[in-house]
């Protein structure tokens, strides 16, 4: 087993594992703020054809926000369910790949708003909200920055 992991790392042929918490259950219901995890973090932004407005957090806290997440995701479920994803990610508990959220501090207490967009592209392009965690500012942000 051994050799053959080391064989596996000198050809570069290993996937890095990150620290994750259990992954939620599929599927996502629409209206609820989607838990994303480290072992699934990376798939689900590349894989979405959705706008994802994806908040990293410690728990200490996060209620308030978690409250505006939960808001937000049912303000927009009815209409806009297949434009956007509201998730959640628990810096706590996962570890996420810092090549490709560079610009996400994981250490950092206070949560990060990032609206990763739905593009071509290899990586989706991203926007950083930095404002209050408030519905009506949301709003107005995902409205002006959004591609949908």
């Amino acid at each position: 087993a051994l050799r053959g992991w080391l064989n596996s790392f000198l050809v570069g042929s290993l996937r890095p594992t990150f620290k994750s918490a259990p992954a939620p259950p599929a599927p996502h219901v629409p209206g609820m703020v989607r838990v994303m995890v480290g072992d699934t973090l990376e798939e689900e932004v590349s894989a979405s054809s959705r706008d994802i407005l994806l908040v990293f957090h410690s728990p200490y806290g996060f209620d308030k926000t978690n409250s505006t997440l939960q808001r937000l995701a049912r303000v927009l479920a009815p209409a806009l369910a297949d434009e956007f994803l509201v998730a959640s990610f628990d810096t706590m508990t996962n570890a996420f790949d810092t090549s490709k959220f560079s610009f996400v501090d994981r250490f950092v207490s206070e949560p990060v708003f990032v609206l990763l967009l739905a593009t071509a592209e290899a990586w989706p392009a991203h926007r950083i909200y930095s404002g209050k965690p408030n519905l009506r500012l949301l709003l107005a942000f995902l409205k002006k920055h959004s591609t949908s």
